[in-house]
């Protein structure tokens, strides 16, 4: 069925799929749960790659630090398993992780359409485990930052500067969508007052022409 739904979007035009390596149950396990549970299958994400030559691949779950990223990535094992003789798939018994899951990448190099993974998990976890991403990740000869002091002060002005501080941010009546100053009356009425709000619309434009180029 996989295979069959991303041949009918790469018919209608798709190109690039982020796909998570494992299923999500919508009945029977929370959200929490479907993030642990459900095997992880990394196989299935390379041979999508295999099937599809002319599309682009990220593979997305399981990655927990930068060494994963980087031998999923770009293949050669991970985690001490042997894929040159070992039969992969979920459930893997070679693997030995909890619930079956498979996470050997390939033995040798990955496919060329593998362009990268996603590690949001890690990001938010331990986003300190980024300061060396520059130079084992990508080959520069030292990362931008030298010190995790000097990553986190580059991260806030870079905050500062795309969300500035609004006027409107002391008003009571201007919320995230929690209730605020401990008073259960007091929810979300709107996002931002006028001024903030025309502020906002033009900033976003702006990110989304240089983005866009």
């Amino acid at each position: 069925f996989f295979v069959s739904y991303i041949g009918r979007l790469v018919d209608a035009g798709c190109r690039r799929f982020i796909i998570h390596s494992r299923k999500v149950y919508t009945k029977g396990l929370s959200p929490a749960q479907n993030r642990a549970v459900p095997p992880l299958n990394y196989q299935r994400v390379y041979a999508l790659c295999e099937a599809f030559p002319q599309c682009d691949f990220w593979l997305n779950g399981g990655i927990k630090s930068l060494v994963d990223a980087r031998k999923v990535a770009y293949g050669s094992g991970v985690c001490g398993v042997d894929t040159n003789n070992a039969k992969h798939g979920a459930p893997c018994e070679a693997c030995n992780q909890p619930y079956g899951s498979c996470i050997a990448p390939s033995p040798h190099l990955s496919p060329e359409n593998l362009k990268g993974v996603m590690i949001g998990r890690l990001a938010m976890d331990n986003p300190c485990a980024l300061s060396d991403v520059d130079r084992y990740m990508f080959g520069e000869e030292q990362n931008p930052c030298q010190t995790r002091r000097e990553l986190i002060e580059r991260y806030a002005h870079w905050i500062e500067k795309m969300y500035p501080r609004r006027c409107c941010d002391d008003d009571p009546t201007v919320t995230l969508g929690r209730v605020v100053g401990g008073s259960p009356k007091i929810t979300r009425v709107r996002s931002s007052c006028s001024v903030c709000k025309e502020y906002y619309e033009t900033t976003v434009e702006e990110e989304n022409d240089i983005d866009t180029g």
